[in-house]
């Protein structure tokens, strides 16, 4: 599955990829989503092994370099908030945290919310998502 994921993402003309190397070896990687206007990071790696030795703030500044040359207006990503310290290197790179997220795991309860419904998104509503992501950005 995550080769499929990575050949995906490697084969489309929206998505910037960057690789790290030391000694001759791959140690980490980073992709960008370049969809207008606000371009998404992720998801980075950096092997264990490699991890403290700033594989990570040159794959992020790389990445960030790539959203001015290409004038994007924003960027975002998304972090696992239990890995404090890159939410710290996050943070200093001038990440925001805008909002929390949160994972839930087990089955489904399997009950239905009668009045619930979930429509195909609009432009309309994808415009008043990018608002929102905007004021985050303000």
């Amino acid at each position: 599955m995550a080769t499929g994921f990575l050949s995906h993402m490697l084969a489309h003309p929206a998505v910037y990829s960057v690789v790290a190397e030391m000694d001759g070896r791959v140690v980490g990687s980073n992709f960008m989503w370049e969809f207008q206007p606000i371009a998404g990071i992720g998801p980075i790696t950096v092997d264990p092994a490699a991890q403290n030795g700033s594989v990570g703030r040159r794959l992020m500044e790389d990445a960030l370099a790539r959203c001015k040359t290409q004038h994007f207006v924003g960027v975002r990503l998304v972090q696992a908030a239990f890995h404090n310290r890159s939410l710290s290197l996050y943070t200093k790179l001038g990440f925001n945290v805008c909002e929390p997220l949160a994972v839930f795991q087990g089955p489904a309860l399997g009950f239905k919310n009668r009045g619930a419904r979930c429509p195909a998104p609009q432009k309309r509503t994808w415009r008043r998502a990018n608002r929102v992501c905007f004021k985050c950005m303000a």
